[in-house]
């Protein structure tokens, strides 16, 4: 919706600016033509929107997860079954990207054997799609 076109602008004006994720607000703000508007966070209504997500997802998967954690962050696809489908893993991948994008999602994507390695890989290896 329009909010989510605005927290998205102002996430690449951010960016480009040069307001990396995890740093102190105090040097953030320092990096922008204005200070950041800040929001409480919103646990409960980030995994609504996840469990959200799982919903639009499912033509990709039959099998989908959101991660079990205090912060829910993450969407867990069991594709081993599917691939065949789509042709390959990377395309899949892809097609999994370019869906979540078109919702108003940023993601990162790691294809792996086991769900430690893909989130591992996913939090710490792959680029953003």
């Amino acid at each position: 919706g329009k909010r989510g076109r605005f927290v998205e602008n102002c996430c690449v004006r951010a960016s480009q600016a040069g307001v990396k994720v995890g740093m102190p607000i105090a040097e953030a703000a320092s990096l922008l033509d204005r200070p950041p508007a800040l929001q409480p966070a919103d646990p409960e209504g980030d995994l609504l929107a996840l469990k959200d997500l799982v919903e639009r997802l499912e033509r990709f998967s039959p099998k989908i997860s959101v991660e079990d954690d205090l912060v829910a962050e993450s969407l867990f696809l069991e594709i081993g079954g599917v691939v065949r489908i789509f042709g390959s893993e990377e395309r899949l991948a892809q097609e999994v990207a370019n869906a979540a994008k078109e919702l108003g999602y940023r993601v990162w994507i790691a294809v792996a054997d086991c769900v430690g390695a893909a989130w591992a890989a996913s939090r710490y290896l792959a680029q953003e799609n």
